[in-house]
């Protein structure tokens, strides 16, 4: 771990731009193109999104309380809760007549695809809610199937490959922060936000993925030091907040 916090710690100078084929990242997903967009130009991109955010910021001052009983101003995120709760995004439990938001548990794979695609500012297509079936183990029952089925069509998951046959998808899986910043980091791509053609090949494959995690402010270093960590409510709350507010909260 502390070899890991050496490497990690990036100045925000530094941008890759190495061009190797990516590697298979061993999670069954195989790791997005990515040379590493300059510090200076995700905060130039974030200046031009100055605007949006001040709104939001105006919107999120209307709400005099957290409607989470477990969620207060001290909470981590919460700027990032209030307006994903706003815009309908994320949901809390109900538990003994209270509504609680549980930011400290863990978010599984099937709830990353959901909210991978609101960050994407992505509705699911009419062809991701029918068979044919992509992955072994998601049926079309499962609540899951079509935001599973329409982030494989967008090119965010992939699954794990099996012997013989479709891949899994594995959704009761905690997804781990390198995970989701690889994956938010295609979102970025394909949404033409920012510029990533290629990756370096690494040890461990995660580096340049949080490299660029860190410049765009999805992840902190502190963070990013321990990649494998399952996520919590609260850290997926803020990336997707991030990508959201990257893409003008879906205004465009």
């Amino acid at each position: 771990l502390d070899a890991q916090k050496n490497i990690l710690k990036i100045s925000n100078n530094v941008s890759v731009k190495i061009t190797v084929t990516p590697p298979n990242n061993g999670s069954g997903d195989v790791p997005v193109g990515g040379g590493g967009p300059s510090t200076a130009d995700i905060l130039a991109l974030l200046k031009a999104k100055e605007d949006a955010l001040k709104i939001q910021q105006m919107q999120l001052k209307m709400v005099a309380t957290s409607p989470f009983v477990d969620v207060n101003q001290q909470t981590y995120g919460f700027e990032a809760i209030m307006r994903l709760t706003q815009a309908g995004i994320i949901q809390g439990y109900k538990e003994n007549g209270f509504l609680v938001f549980k930011p400290q548990k863990k978010v599984t794979r099937a709830e990353a695809s959901k909210l991978i695609l609101a960050a994407a500012c992505i509705d699911v297509s009419e062809q991701a809610t029918h068979l044919p079936k992509i992955y072994t183990d998601v049926d079309p029952q499962l609540w899951f199937f079509k935001y599973s089925k329409q982030a494989y069509l967008q090119g965010f998951f992939t699954g794990y490959k099996n012997k013989k046959g479709p891949p899994s998808f594995k959704g009761e899986r905690t997804i781990t922060r390198a995970e989701l910043v690889k994956v938010l980091v295609e979102v970025l791509r394909r949404g033409g936000i920012i510029n990533v053609p290629s990756v370096p090949q690494t040890a461990p494959w995660w580096i340049p993925f949080l490299q660029i995690g860190i410049n765009a402010q999805l992840i902190t270093d502190q963070q990013a030091a321990y990649p494998t960590q399952p996520l919590t409510r609260a850290e997926t709350a803020v990336m997707v907040d991030r990508v959201k507010l990257m893409y003008n909260g879906c205004q465009n």
